[in-house]
């Protein structure tokens, strides 16, 4: 709901003015004006909300029986990738360093002192090893549970190394879903 007032607060005034005070027989002009504005797509998405919100409380002469109407109206065209392609996405030269040298920092003090780490820090630390070094996304890591963690300590070495298996969601269909084990 938060998300639509702030789209709405950035339409001009009359535009959104004009929605409200419309008529369904006028929509389909002012939505083509609104289009010249070049209003953003949740501006838009906002909007027809807001005609959906009109129709199921029949307000202004609109009801129930506009709601296909609304839902057939224009929306401007939006490019998903476009912050990949400009680079938006991607970190920084110096986030990346604030990053490993936060993990390091922990790093370090678990082997100096393991019992001055708190466990909410601990477990903050873990959950950015995994949104930066494995790209997991919130929804893969919440999905993680204590069968998921193993500790392997084949002797060779003086640390143990942990292995997590992970679901992997990358494709959006629930088909796709497959288990995946990082180290």
């Amino acid at each position: 709901m938060q998300y639509y007032f702030y789209a709405i607060q950035r339409i001009p005034l009359d535009g959104v003015m004009g929605v409200l005070t419309s008529t369904p027989q006028e929509i389909r002009s002012i939505w083509k004006v609104l289009h010249a504005s070049n209003i953003s797509y949740e501006g838009f998405a906002a909007l027809e909300n807001l005609l959906a919100f009109m129709c199921t409380y029949r307000v202004s002469g609109w009801g129930p029986e506009w709601r296909d109407l609304v839902s057939q109206l224009p929306l401007p065209k939006r490019d998903k990738y476009a912050s990949v392609r400009v680079g938006d996405v991607f970190l920084t030269a110096a986030e990346e360093a604030a990053i490993i040298r936060r993990i390091d920092e922990v790093s370090n003090r678990i082997e100096v002192e393991p019992s001055a780490i708190s466990d909410d820090l601990l477990e903050a630390t873990a959950i950015l090893v995994c949104c930066y070094h494995f790209a997991f996304r919130p929804k893969q890591i919440a999905m993680l549970e204590m069968r998921d963690v193993r500790i392997w300590n084949d002797g060779l070495d003086n640390h143990p190394a942990v292995h997590l298996t992970f679901t992997m969601i990358k494709k959006r269909s629930a088909n796709r879903v497959f288990q995946w084990l990082a180290r």
